[in-house]
């Protein structure tokens, strides 16, 4: 059987010429470049959004737990009017600011006021420059060297109750009040003592330990109670009056463990235990307002900062702005290759607060509080 033999033809194409290959290559790295340029555009805009939902997060923490301390500044039970003060109002160590019944206190940083303008860029050093209208309120010394310049300090006080049973009360000795074994109580502690029906009540300095079954009001502590000690208290408690320990809770802007600036709180009462607690992190500004009515009245008038403050009775509500920063920049995508980051201008409450050059994500959160015990 014959076969034909049929030959391939030569113009029959067996592969890729050289500029075939060159444009297949030029057109992977076009579809490469605009992948890659699509997932680093969506890298940077999921890292901006994870950044602002964790100041977010952060910003309803810590709006909510200042909102919550500062509602319930002046708390006294069902105390009606103000408690007699048995502090020694002549001590060194005695602050009107913290322990004259008023709800609420603070201290302003020197160069923010309302209308000035600030740099906040020093978290290397501590701030000494706050002051306070009320003639020789210094910071209290337990802050020194924590708070960070260029943010206000405040300060709550009210009173928490304490878990003690009284006995065998009144008794003969008019400076003590009895209690149904250790009051658990220490040394030093400032006390509210208010009466079962509410019609007075005494803020004391407790001298005696914490094992003792009574709550004395004596001498050696600082500030201590008014001499003679003797004279007893201002009013008349039985075993239903209620026992109140006095607190007085700074908030301000400190170091933080990672060596951001973070939210603080510290207790300044006697016995505490914590010394500084960090309670937000990345908080690197906040600025105060105090609402002030006229005196004796319960409408605010206008909103000053704390070295304007005449008479920390007339404040009934507070003005909190916070400025909190993202851990890392992640907003450089909008600034041309080379060019270096700006500050940004930030309005807390009427200061302006300018930035570090960096590239993190800021937001301000802003709250105004009305002090509920201010204002019944």
């Amino acid at each position: 059987m014959n076969r034909d033999f049929q030959p391939c033809p030569r113009d029959r194409q067996r592969g890729l010429s050289l500029v075939e290959l060159m444009i297949a290559l030029v057109l992977g790295l076009v579809l490469s470049a605009g992948v890659f340029q699509v997932f680093t555009n969506s890298s940077q805009t999921y890292q901006l959004s994870d950044s602002l939902s964790n100041m977010q997060e952060n910003l309803r923490f810590a709006v909510g737990r200042l909102q919550y301390e500062t509602r319930m500044a002046g708390y006294r039970g069902c105390l009606i009017g103000r408690p007699f003060n048995n502090l020694d109002t002549a001590d060194a160590e005695y602050d009107a600011s913290l322990y004259g019944g008023q709800p609420v206190a603070g201290w302003e940083a020197d160069g923010s006021d309302l209308e000035d303008e600030y740099t906040n860029d020093d978290f290397d050093s501590t701030n000494t420059n706050l002051t306070q209208a009320t003639a020789g309120a210094a910071l209290p010394p337990d802050l020194t060297g924590s708070v960070l310049p260029g943010s206000d300090v405040l300060v709550v006080n009210n009173a928490s109750i304490a878990n003690v049973t009284l006995t065998g009360n009144p008794g003969a000795n008019a400076n003590t009040i009895v209690t149904d074994g250790n009051s658990g109580i220490p040394a030093g502690k400032i006390i509210l003592a208010v009466t079962s029906d509410c019609s007075g009540g005494d803020i004391f300095q407790k001298t005696n330990a914490a094992t003792s079954a009574s709550l004395t009001k004596g001498s050696g502590q600082d500030p201590g109670n008014q001499t003679p000690v003797n004279n007893g208290f201002n009013a008349t408690y039985d075993n239903q009056a209620t026992i109140y320990e006095f607190t007085s809770t700074a908030f301000f802007i400190g170091t933080g463990v990672s060596g951001d600036p973070s939210l603080f709180m510290r207790r300044l009462d006697a016995g505490d235990p914590f010394g500084d607690v960090e309670l937000v992190e990345g908080v690197e500004n906040m600025q105060v307002l105090y609402g002030v009515t006229n005196p004796g009245g319960e409408t605010v008038v206008n909103y000053v900062s704390a070295d304007t403050v005449a008479d920390w009775a007339d404040v009934a509500s507070v003005r909190v702005s916070l400025l909190l920063r993202s851990d890392d920049g992640v907003q450089d995508s909008g600034r041309e290759e080379g060019e270096a980051p700006v500050g940004r201008v930030y309005n807390l409450l009427g200061t302006q607060i300018t930035t570090q050059a960096d590239d993190r994500a800021r937001m301000v959160g802003n709250l105004t509080v009305g002090i509920r015990n201010r204002l019944e």
